[in-house]
């Protein structure tokens, strides 16, 4: 039971890796795209509670959508 969780864990790290490697080159044209038609910057801070009302940022995308 546990070299089944051990296998399960090391092939979805795997999995994740190759994955994130397979996608990286089509999000950095997406982000390009994004930062020639709206400019800089791409992502911006939204302070928001969290916990106990402590501040938090959350890191956002700019919406790509003008005029909405």
């Amino acid at each position: 039971m546990m070299v089944q969780r051990l296998i399960k864990s090391i092939l979805d790290r795997v999995t994740a890796t190759l994955t994130l490697l397979l996608l990286l080159p089509i999000l950095l044209i997406v982000a390009l795209f994004i930062y020639f038609d709206m400019g800089y910057p791409m992502l911006f801070a939204q302070p928001r509670p969290g916990k106990n009302s402590h501040i938090i940022d959350i890191d956002r995308v700019i919406q790509t959508i003008e005029n909405c």
